[in-house]
This record gives structure tokens, sequence and C-alpha cells, in this order.
């Protein structure tokens, strides 16, 4: 999986877990409206809540830990550019040294 993926992937789960949140806030909503023992309930749901924040928390922790990845494979792809791009500037020069050279072999028969 690339890290690419692995990123939308991430984003994915944070959004399902933003709706989960939304769903709990409004599952605390009815909550409050009902009698008998909505403190527990609440309590539950806020302990979910809290849950659900420390997911948040970890899934933003490894989006900026694989944003950190693609910068450095970003970085490694243009090192790579660079280089191929000289390497091939030399290889341009021998091969028009090798054709001077041949130029001039013919000259010589």
């Amino acid at each position: 999986m690339t890290i690419d993926e692995r990123l939308e992937a991430l984003t994915r789960n944070l959004e399902l877990v933003a709706l989960e949140t939304e769903k709990h806030d409004r599952q605390i909503g009815a909550l409050a409206d009902r009698s008998g023992d909505n403190d527990v309930r609440l309590e539950r749901t806020g302990e979910r809540l809290d849950a659900l924040a420390q997911s948040l928390q970890l899934l933003a922790l490894e989006t900026e830990k694989h944003d950190r990845q693609i910068e450095q494979a970003a970085k490694l792809v243009t090192e790579v550019a660079v280089g191929t791009a000289r390497l091939l500037r030399v290889v341009e020069m021998h091969e028009h040294r090798l054709d001077s050279h041949d130029d001039r072999l013919d000259k010589l028969e």
C-alpha cells in the first residue's frame, strides 16, 4: 500500500470518526431529553466521545507522519531527477566527443 493510499485511508477514517462524533452528539441531545438513567447514559456517551477524540488525535498524528514521509519521498524524487539530468548532460558530452573522434578518424583515412 502506497503512502498516498494510506493517507487516503486515514482521511476516510477521519471523516468516518467525525460522522460518528456528530452522531454521538445527536444521541447525547436525545438522551438529555429522556428521563430515568440519563446520567449513566450521558457518562457512557461522554466516555465514547473522549475515546473518539483520542482516535481523531491519533489519526491526525498519523496523517502528519505520512505527510512528512511524502515530503521526504518528493525530495528524493527531485534529487534523482537532478542527478539523472546531470548524467544525461555527461552522456551527451561524451557522445559528442565520440562523434568528433569518429570524424577525425574518417579524415585520417
